[in-house]
């Protein structure tokens, strides 16, 4: 089971394959964590299914390392604790301001509405636009595409709460894939040599592995720890149908944009790990 990417202009690389050992040592296990349960989701090639549900992408064991290294959690939470009706936090059109770095993205009170009355892991919507903000200001980061603006500000609450997840084959509300974010972090200047990345960069992966990718496979699985959705998410072409392979759209200068990334794992600098305080 794999993403619906045949159609899109541009394709994210693969991240290196890894080999994990669910150790959670950063000296002896391999990682690949993100590649191993959110790229090709290992333990359940061909998706979840009904005997999986209620159901939380943290199965697929994806952000396992980052919940031990980062948080000091166990590598899996009860089902109890993604269940986001216990708190009763819901998204408001309020939480949607459509301004990040002082660029407009959309309208107060038509920004990101299908997400309005959806829950939410943490009511913490105003801090997500200032993370990003700072983020795509260092980044020199042209518009965020509203789509890419929705999932940044409800803080990972499509990956952290059941909800989202109606039915093995069915989500809550779109989500868009991780080709999207990835693509839009490709069109930053900066980010093409410097990462910015969620997490301090090995607290979600062993820096040995991570060392093993290039800048673009790192932006891609940065992304994958919240755009994962199990393969029912929406890519670029469903927003922007005029966007399909064989158009003008082309890939974002300085990518891969094939199925395959080069094997010379370029040079990066590390520029910042903005989200470090932020629970997934």
């Amino acid at each position: 089971m794999s993403f619906a990417f045949e159609n899109e202009i541009y394709r994210p690389p693969d991240p290196e394959a890894g080999n994990p050992n669910f150790s959670y040592d950063p000296d002896t296990d391999p990682g690949g964590y993100l590649h191993y349960g959110a790229w090709t989701m290992k333990l359940f090639p061909n998706g979840p299914t009904d005997a999986d549900m209620p159901w939380t992408p943290h199965k697929t064991f994806h952000t396992s390392y980052l919940l031990v290294i980062t948080y000091a959690f166990t590598p899996v939470n009860p089902l109890a604790f993604w269940n986001c009706s216990l708190t009763g936090n819901i998204f408001t059109s309020a939480d949607f301001l459509g301004v990040i770095d002082n660029k407009k993205i959309c309208e107060v009170g038509s920004c990101c509405s299908n997400f309005y009355d959806k829950p939410a892991f943490s009511p913490d919507a105003l801090q997500w636009h200032t993370t990003n903000s700072e983020k795509n200001s260092a980044g020199l980061c042209p518009v965020m595409e509203e789509e890419a603006y929705c999932m940044e500000i409800i803080g990972h609450s499509n990956e952290n709460c059941l909800e989202y997840f109606v039915a093995p084959d069915q989500l809550l509300t779109n989500i868009i894939c991780v080709d999207i974010i990835a693509r839009f972090y490709l069109k930053c200047p900066v980010f093409k040599t410097a990462i910015s990345t969620r997490w301090k960069m090995d607290g979600y992966e062993p820096m040995t592995y991570l060392e093993q990718n290039t800048n673009e496979q790192i932006i891609v699985i940065d992304s994958l720890v919240v755009y994962g959705e199990e393969r029912i998410c929406s890519p670029h072409s469903y927003y922007h149908p005029e966007d399909v392979k064989g158009s003008d759209g082309g890939s974002p200068e300085g990518s891969s944009g094939g199925p395959v990334a080069d094997d010379s794992a370029a040079p990066y600098i590390v520029l910042s790990s903005l989200f470090t305080l932020l629970l997934l």
